[in-house]
């Protein structure tokens, strides 16, 4: 048991989440706002960082009853990590809609991936498994090279919920773009990331950061380093921001 918790558990450091029976702080949404589109980002962005961190403490599970449990747990934070945007699925705006499938879709194949991994598992605590020499580190290596791909697609899902966040004066406008959300909003966001990604301001240059970090950072990024005028600015003129 304690190899097979050990290999498990190798796997689930792509996809473990923390213990709640529900969801917490799930919002009525205002499908066409997109501050509060890019907040709810903010926080399921938060429940996959979640997920990622609680799967370091599997390797102590005592037993598969235990193991199984966070198994479970894990499933239903990366539920919630989808759930947090399914306000926004009748959103008029293209790039929303287009940002919220790309996050569901990430969480529900890290479900899938998280509901192979049980059953197989399951299989094998029952001696319904019969693994010829090499089978099971097979299996486990591509379990492991398909939860390291979809993980890898949230700091893309991240730019493409950016791109929900820059609007422009007229589709044929010679001007560039602002931020569709106000200076105020554009703090309360960075407040949001700060709290919810501590250091991801200043320290993160020291450290190497999980995929739900790099797709914080890809956020936090795009909204502050190029220097975007905020709403209640005018359109500028430069082919660019911040030239």
């Amino acid at each position: 048991m304690a190899n097979l918790v050990r290999v498990v558990c190798a796997l689930l450091l792509f996809t473990a989440g923390t213990a709640h029976s529900q969801c917490l702080n799930l919002v009525a949404a205002n499908a066409n706002s997109r501050f509060e589109f890019l907040s709810a980002v903010i926080r399921s962005l938060a429940d996959f960082k979640s997920a990622q961190e609680t799967a370091t403490n599997m390797a102590d599970a005592n037993s598969p009853t235990d193991l199984l449990i966070a198994m479970d747990v894990h499933g239903e934070k990366i539920k919630c990590a989808s759930d947090r945007l399914d306000g926004f699925r009748s959103t008029k705006d293209k790039n929303v809609k287009s940002a919220v499938e790309a996050f569901q879709t990430t969480a529900g194949e890290l479900s899938h991936l998280n509901s192979t991994s049980k059953d197989w598992i399951v299989k094998e605590l029952n001696g319904d498994v019969s693994n010829k020499p090499g089978d099971r580190a097979a299996r486990n290596a591509e379990l492991a090279k398909q939860y390291r791909e979809t993980w890898a697609l949230l700091p893309l899902a991240a730019a493409v919920s950016f791109m929900a966040a820059v609007e422009f004066e007229s589709p044929n406008t010679q001007k560039s773009g602002r931020l569709a959300i106000t200076r105020q909003e554009l703090e309360k966001l960075n407040a949001s990331l700060e709290s919810n990604f501590p250091g991801i301001a200043t320290e993160w240059k020291q450290r190497e950061v999980s995929q739900p970090e790099a797709a914080a950072l890809v956020l936090y990024m795009a909204l502050n380093k190029e220097g975007w005028p905020t709403h209640e600015q005018p359109f500028p003129s430069q082919t660019s921001p911040g030239t």
